[in-house]
């Protein structure tokens, strides 16, 4: 996860918080195998800036209409939400209340976030951080 802490005047809100600046997670079985990956890179060698998600080839038949180099645009995904799919992909929670701390440390993220669809990529990202 990519990040920076800015100055936010808002009421309730500052004098400063963390904003996302883009997230790279993904699951490798054994030492090579990427089952998936979810990525937000608003700049870098990538074509694609939105947030989106590549199946690893594993997972697909042959003669599949995508492979691990399509980039499947999704929302913006948190990173409770890639440890979800971590154990929905066999991961063992060391918690059984796992999906209530996930959804309790997600929360004031999803309360307060200031987009989950389409960020304002029109805002020049910061040279050199994604990359």
């Amino acid at each position: 996860m990519y990040w920076e802490v800015i100055e936010d005047d808002r009421e309730g809100y500052g004098p400063f918080r963390v904003t996302t600046r883009g997230y790279d997670y993904s699951l490798v079985r054994g030492e090579a195998t990427e089952l998936w990956a979810i990525h937000w890179h608003p700049s870098g060698n990538s074509w694609e800036r939105l947030p989106h998600v590549h199946l690893g080839d594993v997972l697909f038949a042959d003669g599949a209409p995508v492979s691990s180099k399509s980039h499947l645009r999704t929302g913006r995904m948190t990173f409770e939400n890639a440890v979800r799919w971590c154990i929905e992909f066999g991961g063992v929670p060391l918690h059984d209340d796992w999906d209530e701390r996930l959804a309790l440390a997600e929360a004031p993220h999803l309360l307060h976030r200031t987009w989950s669809a389409n960020p304002d990529i029109s805002t020049p990202p910061t040279p050199g951080v994604f990359t």
